[in-house]
This record gives C-alpha cells, structure tokens and sequence, in this order.
C-alpha cells in the first residue's frame, strides 16, 4: 500500500463475500507476494471464491514460489488460473525516434530486482569502457501520485533505445517490460522467465536472455550486428501484436470466462 501510495480509504480489503450467494466468484489478484499468507488465510478462506485469477500463477512462476503464500484450505477452495500481463499497443509502439542509447534500465532499483540492479550498478560504472552509451531512468508513473514519466513519455524513452536491460524480479517473472520493449521495437535483455515457452518467448529471436556473469558479452555481441538486432525486434513487435496487446489479452479472457461459467 505504501509502495504504490495508496489512500488509507482504499486500502481495506472487501468483507463478507461468504454473504454473497449465487454468481460465480473469482478473485483477480497481481503481485502475490504484496500480502503475508496469514492475510489470505484470513480474507479469502470460506469467502467463496472458486477461482483465482493471476497473471502470475503457474506455469509464469515457481509452483513453489507461489503457492507458499496459501495454505491448503486456499488451495482446496480456488482453482488457480494462470492469465498473463498485457500492454496497450496503441501506446507501446514505434515511434520512429532516433535511438539515442545503446541501453537504459528503468524502475525501481531495490534487492526485488537484482539482476536489474546488478546490471544498473555495472554499466553505471563501466558502460563507457565498453562503448555503450546507457542511461537509467526513474520509476516510471504508477504510483497513486505519479513522478509524471508514464504512458507515452515513457514509451518513447524506450524506443529511443536499442536495448531496455531489466528482470523478472527475485521471482523471475513476466512483468509489463518485456511486453513494453517488444511494443516499442527496443530488444528486451533479461533472465527467461517463467512460462517463455508458453509466452512465445525465445531467446536470440524475440528478446536476449542474460545472467548477471554474460550481460555485458551479450549486449556486446549484439550492439556491434545491428542486423540481428533488426531481425529480433521485428520478431519481438509481431510477437507482442500476436500475444501480448490488451485486445488480443481480452479475447483470451472471454474464452477463460467462458471455460469456468
């Protein structure tokens, strides 16, 4: 609540949906790690729900990642539902700018996110000795009072790059930056995440996978191709208007709804 600044009238979770009878209910949930099990024990148990719908339910995450965070009787009243995170490709586009980097890092850089982090920190420092021109940015604006850096003012600093360095965070997940990037026809550089196959993710196709020890190499290799950067982000754009647009995402949701009602 803190981290997203959320007004203290918003921030009480609904009661009494064990009082609701009759339609079908599902629990929409995000960052499973944003609550403490004890708190889902203590909201959801015999409150009804019979799904559970999250974008980074498995196969997107570690099996036992997520389900730490719910106890057996949660698990026995909801199924689990896996539905990915999409973005808006009428704002995660190309915008025909000049790329001006090499590389950039965007969002908040904390022990969530150590390979972006560590590869903040490196490059920071020795992108120069390198001949890679990077630049990191702030957090771009999805707090409930926004720094101003959001929509198109962010997409277009990421197109204006060749590559956008992130992570899945300590989970290695599928968050909105790959899907941003791809949008945007910047090369998304980064761990596989959870559920790639699923995601029609594949490295050195549609994005560059990396670990903390050949980033730098892999970012390299690629930087001095710019043929084979062309052929990724090409593949990554058809992938994303394929996949991970909110209307292609939507007409996913209608035949997940249609599958449980």
């Amino acid at each position: 609540m803190q981290h997203y600044k959320i007004p203290e009238n918003l921030r009480y979770f609904p009661t009494d949906f064990k009082k609701v009878k009759g339609p079908l209910k599902i629990f929409a949930l995000s960052d499973f790690w944003a609550r403490k099990p004890h708190q889902y024990e203590r909201d959801l148990n015999g409150a009804g729900f019979e799904y559970c719908f999250c974008c980074f339910a498995p196969p997107y995450s570690n099996p036992k990642d997520f389900f730490r965070f719910f106890s057996p009787k949660i698990r026995e009243q909801m199924k689990f539902v896996g539905y990915p995170r999409c973005v808006d490709k009428d704002c995660y586009k190309d915008y025909g700018l000049r790329k001006t980097h090499d590389v950039i890092t965007v969002g908040a850089m904390w022990r969530f996110y150590p390979l972006r982090m560590h590869m903040h920190g490196f490059l920071a420092h020795h992108a120069v000795d390198h001949g890679i021109i990077y630049k990191n940015y702030p957090h771009c604006g999805t707090n409930w009072s926004h720094n101003g850096f959001y929509r198109e003012d962010y997409a277009k600093a990421i197109n204006q790059a060749k590559m956008l360095a992130s992570c899945g965070g300590k989970y290695h997940l599928a968050m909105n930056k790959i899907f941003e990037a791809m949008g945007c026809k910047t090369i998304y550089v980064g761990e596989e995440p959870y559920g790639a196959q699923e995601l029609h993710l594949e490295d050195g196709v549609n994005y560059v996978a990396v670990t903390k020890h050949n980033f730098v190499e892999k970012m390299e290799y690629y930087l001095n191709r710019p043929s084979k950067m062309d052929e990724i982000v090409d593949n990554a754009q058809k992938t994303f208007l394929t996949y991970h647009n909110i209307q292609t995402r939507a007409v996913d949701f209608v035949r997940l709804l249609e599958g449980v009602l």
